[in-house]
């Protein structure tokens, strides 16, 4: 059987992170190259993140990583482009990767929504890490420009989906006191006291992705 030669862009991706030698560090605009493996090297982080978040879910500290808030003030986000990357994403193919967190009618378990929410997050926040790792690796042994460079897809498809999950959470959270409060619940971590089979009663919801 012949032998299938390796794609040449994933075989440049490869020998870039793992062997950074001359002969890479060489090879055109550093800074496009950067942006190329960036790109590719985040795709592949989802299912790093993946493997990660599955992992996390069965410890103890997924219940602390749940409490996560890095950016609370909404005008933050909003110059930070969260608001825009939430309209792409409701206007494009990617609102159908996770129908586990929308919010869709009145019945909807917000207890569970959250809990994956929250799992989407923690997924996209491993992801980040872990391009981020090879970004730091790449700038002292490719070029500072390089390493730089993977930073810019790495911010758009992990730590921007995952700051949205966190906007998410805040909102959802509201509707969980409102219950709580309605239920004779504490206010208190409502989403940890409240039972699963929590309920949307009235026309407010939080925006799916």
């Amino acid at each position: 059987m012949p032998e299938v030669p390796f794609p040449q862009p994933i075989r440049g991706s490869v020998a870039a992170l793992l062997l950074p030698t001359p002969a890479f560090r060489g090879c055109g605009p550093q800074g496009g190259n950067g942006l190329y493996f960036g790109l590719s090297l985040s795709v592949v982080s989802w299912m790093v993140g993946i493997m990660g978040g599955a992992l996390l879910s069965r410890t103890e500290y997924f219940e602390k990583l749940s409490h996560l808030n890095f950016i609370p003030s909404r005008a933050v986000n909003r110059a930070l482009g969260i608001e825009q990357f939430k309209w792409i994403l409701k206007n494009s193919y990617f609102r159908f990767l996770n129908q586990s967190i929308r919010v869709e009618g009145r019945q909807a378990d917000l207890a569970s929504i959250r809990h994956h929410m929250t799992l989407a997050e923690i997924n996209h926040l491993v992801g980040f890490l872990f391009v981020a790792s090879a970004a730091l690796y790449q700038s002292f042994h490719v070029s500072l420009v390089f390493g730089l460079s993977m930073t810019i897809p790495n911010a758009i498809l992990n730590g921007h989906p995952s700051l949205l999950q966190q906007e998410n959470k805040r909102r959802l959270d509201q509707l969980l006191n409102r219950a709580a409060r309605r239920d004779g619940y504490s206010t208190e971590a409502p989403y940890v006291r409240m039972k699963s089979t929590s309920r949307l009663k009235g026309p407010s919801r939080p925006s799916a992705m």
